[in-house]
């Protein structure tokens, strides 16, 4: 299997890709992915000839969303992040379409102010970020509660500024789903406290 890493997540299914490492009988684990499509392309077989091989185009999970943030408007106040944000969120967008799944693209008005938001602490244990980007911003990863790929919205309500440990907890711990309950509803009731004091 041929795996061609892109830099968003697609709607797929999760695959664990594992390489054979040369002639030794070991395999190499390189981590969770999701098929985001597929090509069919001329390729040799073991003995030469040529044959349609299928070649999965793998997209490591999270690293959409490990990406180093870039600064947020330095003049913005957290209120027009906000703004902007809401302006900008909704369903999940289709980015464009290869072989049988689709890429999404997500907004970077709701990441910025999700960072923001934090202010350096993490939305999942509440510690600081754990070190400061060469940008000077505390390095947090924005988590999409309800995965894009599910059908999740790219809403501010919906994604949570965690600590790089808190974001692999809530993809692969074996209480994500009720991590992920919590973080829900805490963030739910922060954004409903923000549109509260944004209306008196």
């Amino acid at each position: 299997m041929t795996g061609r890493k892109f830099g968003l997540r697609p709607e797929g299914l999760d695959v664990l890709l594992f390489e054979k490492d040369g002639d030794t009988p070991y395999l190499i684990y390189h981590g969770q992915f999701v098929c985001s499509s597929y090509d069919i392309e001329k390729q040799p077989d073991r003995l030469g000839a040529e044959r349609d091989a299928i070649v999965f185009n793998l997209i490591p999970i999270g690293a959409e969303d490990a990406a180093p943030p870039t600064p947020p408007d330095p003049n913005a106040t957290l209120a027009e992040l906000r703004k902007r944000a809401y302006s900008a969120a909704g369903p999940a967008r289709k980015k464009g379409s290869t072989g049988t799944r689709t890429v999404y693209e997500r907004s970077a008005d709701v990441k910025a102010y999700v960072l923001a938001r934090a202010s350096g602490t993490c939305e999942g244990c509440f510690k600081a970020a754990p070190f400061t980007t060469k940008a000077g911003m505390p390095y947090l990863e924005p988590h999409h509660i309800d995965r894009l790929s599910d059908g999740g919205p790219d809403d501010p309500r919906r994604v949570a500024a965690t600590c790089p440990n808190c974001h692999k907890r809530a993809h692969f711990a074996d209480n994500a789903k009720a991590f992920n309950d919590e973080l829900r509803k805490r963030i739910t009731k922060l954004e409903a406290q923000a549109s509260k004091s944004a209306n008196n």
